[in-house]
């Protein structure tokens, strides 16, 4: 039978890798730790962050939506105060409210027309200068084709002279 002392001599090397092993693992649960706490403030100051910057954005994008309402109001009161409105006038009115603004803001003149005006309509605009002028209908492809009979029509736009 071997001898205890030979036994507490092979198992003596052993005993000074527990504090060594406590030490790492106190250590790893320290970085594990500080990595936890360094990930919640980072994600919160990123939080805030993107707010500030979100607030800023919203209020750009609430002043701009609030002064083109401005300038919609002000073409209603145009109407509201004219008996009758032509193209020529409502283009110099627009055009004066919407200076500076020409690719951002879209104001077009469409008329209001009946199934019983609109070969006058479409006359009248050929008379102006406006070649083949008919009211057409929309389409994603293809040629636009002449708009079928409605009660009312509100044509957009005549872009070209012949």
């Amino acid at each position: 039978m071997p001898d205890l002392s030979e036994v507490k001599r092979k198992w003596q090397p052993v005993g000074h890798i527990w504090p060594i092993l406590a030490a790492a693992c106190l250590g790893l649960a320290v970085a594990i730790s500080a990595w936890l706490a360094v990930s919640a403030w980072e994600e919160r100051l990123a939080k805030a962050q993107f707010n500030d910057v979100a607030g800023d954005y919203a209020t750009v994008l609430q002043n701009g939506l609030d002064a083109y309402l401005g300038k919609l109001l002000a073409v209603r009161a145009f109407y509201d105060s004219s008996v009758e409105v032509d193209p020529d006038e409502f283009v110099l009115f627009t055009g004066r409210i919407l200076e500076g603004h020409d690719g951002k803001l879209r104001v077009t003149w469409s008329p209001l027309v009946t199934s019983e005006e609109r070969a006058a309509f479409e006359s009248k605009a050929r008379e102006q200068g406006f070649g083949d002028f008919a009211i057409r209908t929309w389409a994603a492809s293809g040629p636009l084709s002449p708009a079928p009979e409605r009660d009312e029509y509100f044509p957009t736009s005549i872009t070209s002279r012949t």
